[in-house]
């Protein structure tokens, strides 16, 4: 019999299938329970007399399941009255001491796989982090407790052993512990200079009795991250307004969201911790969420320096230091909770806040199954703890300005000047069709960026640009015949990347697709007509060799996810702070938490690169990066500049952000967003279908199309189908996909067509289907 492969892995060889009874579901302790699987479902066990009362909701058991009867883990749901069948099969084994989940986020997760239509048991199992589910880091650790022998002999401990270490492990005991106290072994044994055989001797003469339990260490410092203390700040009088309507709505001790709408610099972070403190001074517990930990160190830094108890839960954790965090939160241990979006499934047992710095990031999307919107999920576990919710950005996504105009319990707070009265930085638009048209030769620097940077370093000044499009050149393409170099496996262009060695084509590089990771080498002439090929669409890698080239004596740096790792990253952000790096150069990585005082120079290379993508976010999404970066400048003194480059100068995303007007584009947006009844004036749901046939993707989706119709007329519902057509990247990892998109004026709309065609989307399709509840994007 081949090995059967368990809910979280191969089962071990003491999870072989073993005899199964079976009882009268009328007569037995009923338990629900959710595996993780595709199956959305529930199932009933019995529960077994000597474990009624041990169990809870959260908690994860070892059951009997298939016809094979292999035992699978799944977590217990709910404790039902009656099930639908006659005879249950009998739970094996809890495997948890306690809930892993409490009541809130139980209720949590059956909003997320009801809102993002998902099976429950992937929710649940996507809350707990697989080191917790794997018990890493757990070691057996012995306790002594003292026997009634011990306590009932009146003799003298002389005569209870003839070793002398026995007798002075019996009198650390006498002086040190009660009738119901445990020591740990190692403690007594550290004492008193000794090994275990004392130990086995007086627990074989019944004196004490040894005690094995599994533990997990007590989490150590976070390493890497600099915790030295913080300076006592002074709030400016934007700053003091906005905390004392922030506490107001704290202190009504019930749901509320708070909009901390603040420029870049103005000092939204201090605001934070002020709440914080006031919710720690009651005792309890905040959790604060921020778009990608690894990538803003300096955000972390603060936190572990203002506060005492501190835990961290991010990727660049082992899975021991993410099983000593998770445990330290849930055992009540740590104050506050910083991480990325799987966070807002902290285990905390006394949460006062909720804080989501920079909520516009997109990165608080989760992309594959289940779906959600680490905001959003924030939002509903405040309201279901009745709990206030702070939002913060410079740049707030139109949905969340939406709702502090429409809804109840939503607040706008303003902080519109930088601490220090502070300038926004001066920002200079360069059209670069007009640049080419005077200029000669290519180049990604304008003369006014050029300029700039030449003024910048002979100050002793430092300078971030961005370019937001990894690798040497995006497009590979043959000017004689229109050849152009695409992936086998996804309908997009390959990306040219530059090994150090490589300075043309003829050294055959490489090229890479960025969504399947396809790489070869790149032809030096073209597949068609034998012609040269051409290299467009410049990335990072080609600015950092203009870079060189125009000043070679400027210690640049380019960093982007081809050349940085999580630990690097760090690393360049020390460096860049202690002034050993003079250009930062990269993606959107550079744009994120950064606050380097000695910056006075940001520049923007190209402005456009977001602006032609098939996407009704895309304006939102450049204006949004230009304000960020941006504002990475200009924060310890003034004259600070920022060159934006644009083909599209003209474009409303970009004008206005060189105007830091985000009052004017939110307008303007929204006014073309209500026009076109897209969010936040709709609610939508994609729908993704991909097979490796093309054949079956178009049936399914001519099929699908029929289910949502016939639903939709049999519930009287009034929203918009559009499609099955093809998606914008119609061919991803040899799948093809299509997509049809559901648009209701009202959510409820939308849900109950989810809920009504759920059977067919999870189990009943011939394809894959996946649900993306308010797409963030819809390549």
């Amino acid at each position: 019999m081949t090995q059967q492969q368990g809910l979280f892995g191969p089962l071990d060889k003491k999870d072989t299938p073993g005899p199964v009874r079976t009882v009268s579901a009328a007569s037995a302790s009923l338990v629900r329970v959710a595996f993780d699987s595709g199956a959305d479902q529930l199932f009933d066990y019995a529960l077994p007399d000597e474990m009624v009362g041990k169990l809870s909701p959260g908690q994860r058991l070892r059951v009997p399941f298939g016809r094979g009867n292999h035992e699978q883990l799944a977590f217990c749901v709910e404790f039902p009255k009656k099930t639908d069948v006659k005879t249950v099969k009998i739970i094996r084994e809890i495997v948890d001491d306690t809930p892993l989940l409490d009541e809130s986020l139980m209720e949590l997760a059956r909003w997320i796989s009801h809102y993002y239509c998902c099976p429950l048991g992937l929710a649940l199992s996507a809350m707990v982090p697989a080191a917790v589910k794997h018990k890493v880091g757990m070691k057996t650790k012995k306790y002594i407790r003292p026997t009634e022998k011990f306590h009932n002999s009146s003799g003298d401990i002389n005569l209870l052993t003839r070793s002398q270490v026995g007798r002075q492990i019996l009198e650390f005991l006498k002086d040190n512990s009660t009738t119901d106290s445990e020591i740990a072994q190692e403690t007594i044994a550290e004492h008193l200079t000794c090994g275990p055989t004392p130990f086995q001797t007086l627990a074989q003469a019944g004196l004490i009795e040894i005690v094995p339990r599994r533990e997990l260490p007590h989490p150590a410092n976070i390493p890497g991250v600099d915790c030295t203390g913080s300076q006592d700040l002074t709030l400016n009088p934007d700053q003091q307004k906005a905390l004392t309507q922030a506490l107001q709505l704290i202190d009504t001790k019930e749901f509320q969201s708070i909009l901390l709408h603040g420029v870049t610099g103005s000092g939204k972070t201090e605001i934070y911790m002020r709440c914080i403190e006031k919710v720690i001074a009651k005792g309890r517990q905040a959790v604060v969420l921020v778009p990608e930990i690894a990538l803003t160190p300096q955000t972390l830094s603060r936190f572990l320096a203002r506060f005492k108890n501190v835990a961290v839960l991010h990727s660049a954790l082992t899975r021991n230091q993410r099983h000593q965090q998770w445990r330290y939160i849930a055992e009540g241990g740590a104050q506050v909770v910083v991480g990325p979006r799987s966070a807002i499934f902290a285990p905390c047992p006394n949460l006062g806040i909720i804080i989501v710095d920079e909520e516009h990031e997109p990165s608080y999307k989760q992309d594959t199954a289940p779906r959600y919107h680490g905001r959003d999920v924030a939002v509903k576990l405040a309201h279901i703890k009745s709990i206030p919710i702070i939002l913060g950005s410079a740049t707030p996504s139109l949905e969340t300005l939406y709702n502090c105009n429409y809804k109840q319990h939503y607040h706008l707070l303003s902080l519109p000047r930088r601490v220090l009265n502070l300038p926004l930085p001066e920002v200079f638009m360069v059209d670069m069709c007009q640049e080419a048209l005077e200029r000669k030769g290519q180049h990604l620097l304008s003369r006014a960026l050029e300029h700039e940077l030449t003024a910048c370093l002979s100050e002793d000044k430092q300078a971030i640009l961005l370019l937001n499009r990894r690798g040497h050149s995006s497009y590979i393409f043959c000017p004689s015949c229109g050849f152009a170099l695409t992936c086998p496996n996804c309908d997009v262009s390959l990306t040219y990347h530059k090994s150090q060695r490589d300075f043309d084509l003829e050294s055959r590089s490489w090229v890479m697709c960025h969504y399947c990771t396809h790489s070869t080498q790149v032809p030096s002439l073209c597949a068609v007509c034998g012609r040269k090929l051409r290299l467009i669409g410049p990335g990072t890698q080609q600015a950092e060799e203009e870079l060189a080239r125009k000043f070679p004596d400027a210690r640049t740096l380019r960093v982007d996810s081809d050349s940085m790792t999580r630990d690097s990253y760090t690393r360049v952000m020390t460096d860049f702070g202690a002034g050993r790096i003079d250009i930062l150069m990269g993606t959107q990585m550079i744009g994120k938490g950064l606050d380097f005082p000695n910056v006075t120079l940001v520049g923007v290379i190209n402005a456009d690169t977001a602006l032609s993508l098939p996407d009704f976010r895309s304006s939102e999404r450049t204006f949004q990066l230009v304000t960020q970066v941006a504002g990475r400048c200009g924060r310890a003194e003034a004259g600070s500049k920022v060159i934006v480059q644009s083909y599209m100068p003209q474009e409303p995303a970009v004008a206005l952000a060189c105007r830091h007007d985000y009052k004017s584009f939110a307008a303007l947006e929204l006014e073309h967003r209500k026009r076109c009844g897209a969010p936040p004036f709709s609610r939508w749901a994609r729908l993704i279908l991909r097979d490796r046939k093309l054949s079956k993707v178009e049936a399914a989706g001519k099929e699908l199309r029929q289910v949502i119709d016939e639903a939709k007329s049999r519930l009287g519902l009034e929203l918009q189908v559009r499609g099955p057509a093809p998606a914008a990247l119609a061919r991803l990892e040899n799948y093809h996909r299509w997509q049809v998109i559901l648009q209701g004026r009202e959510v409820n709309a939308v849900l109950r067509l989810l809920g009504a065609i759920r059977r067919y989307i999870l189990t009943d399709s011939k394809v894959l289907i996946a649900v993306d509840m308010d797409p963030i994007n819809l390549l």
